[in-house]
């Protein structure tokens, strides 16, 4: 097919036979440029970068002129200030009949009309609320009395269900807390098992100057079950001295050296003859041979 160029001539057609009066129109061949792709290529592109970029410009600016308050940072602020100022019931009418005084605790409604006083909130039903000085003053009411904890630890000693009696007995601390509850709950403790926190509680009496016989010879058991020998035996020695005719101290402290020294503690060595004389002093004391058969077995074999 024939390829025609601007004036209907065809391109290979000789030029006599070319009618002068037509002009024919050649095209410019395309400048060079550097560029792999030639100039002309880059021109159309950055027309329509900038094209792009001025009607973006015109949409922002269409955009702020329909809304103004996304693009005013004052009509934010302003709205802002009025949801928070708005309060939950309108202020009524300057025409309103309603007096501009209005009591504490009363509302006015979009009519113009005065409620009343808002009363008490109804309870639900199987929910008890009440203040908290009713709730204290409830518990104490039904808290039981010293004399009534008093005769459970009796209960529960006789039963000799030691935990529960040195459980109420610290109920006895926290409700009277005087020396003589802190010294029952020693006893408890020890008894219960609780070796270290009764040993505290001793500690505290010992501290307050209201120790006795019976105190250190607690003592010395709590000690010497933590392996506090030494402790064990300076309370076992004490509790001697404060009731010298009492057998058990001196079977306790003789009980004490056999088995310290049987845990390896080379000091209660040279105790081994003190003993066998408290052991002695024991039988004297009216303990029957039977009670300190095992203990003169192990003082023998050592």
């Amino acid at each position: 097919m024939p390829v025609y160029e601007g004036n209907g001539v065809p391109w290979n057609t000789p030029w006599p036979e070319r009618s002068p009066s037509i002009p024919v129109r050649f095209s410019r061949p395309a400048p060079l440029s550097p560029h792999p792709r030639g100039a002309a290529t880059q021109r159309p592109r950055r027309a329509r970068g900038w094209l792009a970029f001025i009607a973006f410009g015109i949409v922002v600016i269409a955009g702020l002129q329909f809304f103004p308050w996304q693009g005013d940072p004052s009509a934010i602020r302003q709205s802002v200030q009025s949801l928070s100022s708005r309060k939950e019931n309108p202020e009524p009418d300057k025409g309103s009949p309603v007096s501009s005084v209005i009591e504490p605790g009363e509302t006015v409604d979009r009519a113009g009309g005065r409620s009343p006083k808002p009363g008490p909130k109804p309870v639900m039903a199987g929910v008890f609320s009440k203040p908290s000085g009713e709730a204290n003053t409830d518990r104490e009411a039904n808290a039981p009395t010293v004399e009534q904890i008093m005769t459970e630890i009796y209960a529960a000693a006789k039963a000799k269900d030691w935990p529960l009696a040195a459980q109420r007995a610290d109920l006895l601390v926290e409700r009277r807390g005087n020396l003589s509850d802190r010294r029952l709950l020693g006893f408890l403790l020890i008894n219960a098992g609780k070796y270290k926190r009764g040993i505290v509680e001793l500690e505290r009496l010992l501290e307050a100057g209201k120790a006795d016989a019976e105190l250190y010879h607690r003592l010395g058991h709590a000690y010497s079950t933590q392996r506090f020998h030494e402790k064990a035996f300076e309370s076992f020695s004490a509790a001697i001295r404060l009731e010298p005719n009492n057998p058990r101290h001196y079977k306790c402290g003789a009980t004490l050296i056999v088995k310290a020294y049987e845990r390896g503690s080379d000091r209660f060595r040279a105790r081994l003859s003190l003993a066998k004389n408290w052991c002695a002093k024991a039988r004297e004391l009216g303990m029957t041979a039977q009670e300190l058969a095992s203990l003169e077995r192990d003082i023998e074999r050592q």
